[in-house]
């Protein structure tokens, strides 16, 4: 079971397992950053959802990024929940880029892809994946865009 961490950044929350452990970034109202490494199960689905169901509240289209690299395994509903969520809010996200690495995690992004159509994007490298981030936050602060506090 996830339990909360503290954090020294105001823009980031963070849970740890014995197992694994989740962080969510918030550097903009319209960008949102998961970070997954080891281990989820069920705790982190709700997590996950609270924090993008509060991103939902930013008028403009929300651009998801997560970090799974080193997410090892997890429960069949830390695919289900978020995958059901994208489908629900479609319409209010701009997109979704998604780092992977491990076989169990390309086959949940796979299965995901499928069902949302061209809203996720894969990436196998850490590079492609901070490119897509960097170049995203550079065009919203761009547009005046400024830093979002949970």
């Amino acid at each position: 079971m996830l339990q909360s961490i503290e954090t020294s950044d105001s823009t980031e929350r963070a849970w740890k397992s014995d197992r694994g452990s989740l962080r969510i970034r918030r550097p903009l109202p319209e960008v949102l950053i998961f970070i997954e490494e080891g281990h989820l199960d069920t705790t982190a689905v709700s997590l996950i959802a609270e924090a993008s169901n509060s991103a939902l509240k930013c008028p403009e289209p929300l651009h998801l990024f997560v970090d799974a690299y080193d997410l090892a395994s997890y429960t069949p509903d830390v695919r289900k929940g978020p995958t059901d969520w994208l489908m629900a809010n479609r319409s209010r996200l701009a997109v979704q880029h998604m780092l992977v690495r491990s076989k169990i995690t390309k086959m949940g992004l796979s299965v995901a892809s499928l069902a949302l159509g061209g809203l996720i994007k894969g990436h196998a490298s850490r590079a492609s994946f901070r490119l897509a981030l960097e170049q995203t936050l550079s065009d919203l602060r761009g547009r005046g865009r400024t830093s979002q506090l949970f």
